[in-house]
């Protein structure tokens, strides 16, 4: 029995390391598809929007944009992934509640998540979206967050 238990917990840790190298080898390879659009020179907008489409591949589904936050308080979309909501990419980005993950990765400049839209004041565009949760990351440009 205890040739058996041994076995099979090898089994399962060489599963999990398999698992592990091959999230490795994709992450390596967005890394590479993105360097190459940045290394050919592509415009901002395609690079953008590379980025959106790998965050959405990565994480397995759902909604992913990019946002960039204006210096007179505003926020612009530049790119979007995964959602039929209607707003136009270059445009601004509006409608997202105050203590929403949007507002709180500008004023924090900390990734942030929210657990449940239910529980967000305002959070009823996002929900019928389809979301019911949501993480954000900061973009830090020249020591300040800008999206």
């Amino acid at each position: 029995m205890a040739d058996f238990t041994e076995l099979a917990a090898t089994a399962i840790a060489n599963a999990q390391a398999e698992q592990e190298l091959r999230n490795l080898v994709d992450t390596q390879e967005a890394l590479r598809r993105l360097a190459t659009l940045v290394a050919r020179g592509e415009p901002p907008e395609t690079v953008f929007a590379a980025t959106t489409r790998e965050a959405l591949r990565y994480f397995g589904g759902g909604i992913a944009r990019m946002i960039r936050y204006e210096p007179d308080g505003t926020a612009t979309l530049l790119a979007r992934e995964g959602t039929t909501y209607p707003e136009r990419v270059g445009g601004p980005f509006e409608g997202y509640p105050p203590t929403g993950l949007t507002a709180v990765v500008r004023r924090t400049g900390r990734p942030a998540r929210v657990d449940d839209y239910r529980d967000v004041p305002g959070g009823e565009r996002f929900r019928r979206e389809g979301l019911r949760s949501a993480v954000g990351t900061p973009i830090h440009v020249n020591g300040r967050c800008g999206g």
